[in-house]
């Protein structure tokens, strides 16, 4: 069952983050962090299995849903909204230090919809 990790990304708006831990014989000591696809959530079963067996492979995985999911809203908020959220859960994982699945050097951030992994590397997130 993957721990549960609060995320504010703005006063009284919070995002929920579900953390995999890796399996401890082959931890890579790596985290990735995903971010929903348009049309699902973090608790699809796609996530939730793609985060299981990256898991189980070593990768620390962590999955969130942009705010607008959390609020139960279908349209997709403005790129600067989900950048906020996006960062919002980078700087939460970073100040993790003292978890077990804290990465220590970040080389690249992934996400879903709107090819964030491209933007966030371009603006190092």
């Amino acid at each position: 069952m993957p721990e549960r990790m609060r995320v504010e990304v703005a006063p009284d708006k919070e995002v929920i983050a579900l953390v995999y831990h890796a399996a401890k014989p082959y931890l890579a000591d790596i985290t990735l962090i995903l971010g929903h696809g348009a049309g699902a959530d973090q608790t699809s079963g796609f996530m939730t299995k793609f985060a299981t067996e990256l898991a189980a492979r070593g990768v620390n995985t962590i999955t969130f849903n942009f705010l607008y999911t959390e609020q139960g809203r279908r349209v997709p908020d403005t790129n600067n909204k989900l950048e906020a959220c996006f960062r919002a859960v980078v700087e939460t994982t970073r100040e993790k230090k003292n978890r077990p699945w804290h990465a220590g050097d970040w080389r690249q951030v992934d996400g879903g919809t709107y090819r964030f992994a491209d933007w966030c590397s371009w603006r190092r997130c």
